[in-house]
């Protein structure tokens, strides 16, 4: 080190708080006052209040409590697309279900018209024969 380039230094320098707390500290300035201490900062006393002029500190409070509602919006939707795939699938289930007793029906009741018409036609093979044997 160069002599006599650096200032002197204090070993048992005092700093005065406005709240009136003292300190002591090495420095190059025997004794000091400052505003603000740990003893009274706001941010550490738990007292900390934000001064906001344009309104940052609300605007960004509101966006999280948005993004957290969207959140909890998503949530709901999806739980509304599952509830409505559910329904659409039972829905479905059921369509086919009732189709295939209407073809099934259908079936039975082709087969009903079938014997009908065989029987039908029995008997108007019967009644020509009758009749034909009437006329002769």
């Amino acid at each position: 080190m160069k002599k006599e380039i650096h200032p002197q230094y204090f070993k048992d320098a005092v700093i005065e708080c406005a709240c009136g707390a003292k300190f002591i500290a090495g420095s190059t300035v025997e004794r000091m006052t400052v505003e603000l201490c740990s003893r009274c900062h706001p941010f550490y006393t738990g007292q900390q209040k934000i001064v906001d002029t344009a309104r940052r500190v609300e605007k960004f409070e509101a966006k999280t409590k948005k993004k957290q509602t969207n959140v909890l919006d998503y949530k709901a939707k999806v739980a509304k697309k599952i509830e409505r795939a559910k329904r659409k699938a039972d829905k479905r289930a059921k369509a086919e279900e009732a189709a295939t007793i209407r073809t099934d029906t259908k079936k039975h009741a082709v087969k009903k018209v079938s014997a009908a018409k065989k029987t039908v036609t029995k008997k108007t093979k019967s009644v020509t024969k009758a009749t034909k044997s009437k006329k002769a």
